[in-house]
């Protein structure tokens, strides 16, 4: 094993109690990548089931770890067996005093000499070394895991944000970019005509387009929901592309050239035939290639309905309907790094019963998210904890999530559009003791401010956070 230089100490906060956790050199032995992290519970009598913290989506493997390089905006996911199980520890094992637990998680070689790892419950570790292993360094066998290992290549860290305009919103993958619009918002219904107000969005769009591609080729894809047959709604997703195109042309000016295509109901945003679901499901995208994310400018930042503080302060609120208490939320610190910015949140019960379930919905999904697809890495993590910008709802940064590994060897796919992960947090536990702060580490895509404001709907808002840089 490595020892001498590079190990990191990092001191964090369970709701159970303190735990120190120890990141070793990220080590390489053929095409496999080891990182190791040693946890010690640091208060008598407290233990922590590992599962609450490091799983993903409440699967049995610690496949919530991640390598990630800012500056190349990449993210390394642990390998899947064979057997359609996480190169990773399983994690269904108690961290206590007397019992301290080591988490190995297994990724494809990352090509640098110093990579960030993400640990959830702990937070982004900067800058651990990537070195050369040897026989003692863990391997799916010293992993009880056994078969052939598929170990992914880096994906592109994402961004996605959406406009105060109901149905608007804008997402990236590296140079891919796409401005969505709701047709709700464009069209009458089974319509193709642009209603006035439409016109102003589809021009508002035109300019983000402007600013972060200049020139180059533009595609418009028109999407319908499921009601209706298939030659139907494929006739009027078309029509309705046109119709966007032809307003978008003039504003977009000679520079661009415009595609237009149709999918129907082939191509959901969201699964299901909910309302919600279907009138995100209907909806006109602009997809064009640009280094920078587009920019929409579509209103002021709404007032607050929620408790508002400002700076470092603490904001206290309440959490509805299911009551379990209220909550105070500060945060510590915003840090620029290398085009994102690494926030540090941290969330600590007031009163109500310490022994109650800690809101899995806190910072998660409550309900159907327009244009993104729900599952557990969103639901129980800080996903919702968003920017509020002169262009929108900046949510915190995502990558996608590929096939989805079920525990007991069953891999997912073709049942869920567009899952991603997220860089942040998950939920840490079930019980949250009154006055015990818990750490949430968020990172969201910089706007470029020296201050920002966050908000969790339906719970607070924070203004004028300070950002230092890193």
């Amino acid at each position: 094993m490595p020892s001498g230089d590079g190990f990191v100490t990092v001191q964090t906060r369970f709701p159970e109690g303190k735990v120190a956790a120890v990141v070793h050199p990220v080590q390489v032995v053929d095409d496999r990548a080891a990182v190791v992290v040693d946890l010690t519970m640091e208060e008598p009598g407290k233990s922590l089931i590992l599962s609450n913290a490091f799983s993903v989506g409440g699967l049995s493997h610690a496949g919530g770890v991640r390598l990630v390089d800012l500056p190349g905006s990449r993210v390394w996911t642990p390998g899947t067996t064979s057997a359609g199980e996480f190169t990773a520890t399983d994690d269904r094992v108690v961290l206590a005093p007397d019992r301290p637990v080591r988490v190995v998680t297994l990724f494809a070689v990352p090509d640098l000499e110093r990579v960030d790892v993400m640990i959830p419950r702990v937070g982004l570790v900067e800058g651990v070394p990537v070195v050369a292993g040897d026989a003692g360094t863990p391997s799916l066998e010293s992993l009880g895991l056994s078969g052939e290992a598929t170990f992914p290549a880096p994906v592109s860290i994402g961004s996605y944000s959406e406009a105060y305009a109901e149905g608007v919103s804008s997402r990236s993958s590296g140079d891919e970019q796409t401005v969505t619009l709701g047709a709700d918002v464009l069209f009458a219904s089974d319509d193709a005509t642009l209603s006035p107000q439409a016109g102003a969005m589809v021009d508002a769009a035109a300019a983000s387009i402007q600013a972060a591609a200049g020139s180059g080729e533009v595609l418009v894809v028109g999407h319908t929901d499921d009601i209706a047959s298939v030659e139907y709604n494929l006739d009027l997703s078309q029509r309705r592309a046109a119709a966007v195109a032809e307003r978008l042309g003039p504003a977009l000016g000679s520079g661009f050239t415009i595609r237009t295509e149709g999918k129907g109901k082939a191509e959901p945003a969201v699964p299901g035939t909910t309302t919600e679901a279907r009138a995100a499901n209907r909806r006109v995208e602009i997809r064009f290639s640009a280094a920078s994310t587009p920019r929409l400018d579509m209103g002021a930042v709404p007032e607050a309905t929620v408790p508002v503080a400002t700076g470092n302060d603490q904001v206290e609120f309440e959490v509805k309907p299911n009551d379990s208490g209220s909550f105070s939320a500060s945060v510590t610190q915003v840090v620029r790094r290398d085009g994102y910015l690494v926030g540090t949140v941290t969330i600590a019960r007031v009163s109500g019963n310490g022994d109650s379930m800690f809101p899995l919905t806190l910072l998660g999904i409550d309900g159907v998210e327009r244009q993104v697809y729900q599952h557990g890495d969103q639901a129980f993590g800080a996903w919702r904890l968003y920017l509020l910008d002169s262009s929108g709802m900046i949510f915190p940064a995502q990558h996608s999530a590929g096939d989805r590994v079920k525990a007991g060897g069953v891999r997912q796919s073709g049942t869920e559009v567009n899952p991603v992960s997220v860089l942040t947090d998950r939920s840490s536990s079930t019980a949250s003791p009154v006055g015990i702060g818990v750490p949430w580490t968020v990172i969201w895509p910089d706007p470029g401010t020296d201050t920002i404001s966050i908000e969790a709907p339906n719970r607070f808002r924070i203004t004028d956070i300070p950002v230092v840089n890193g």
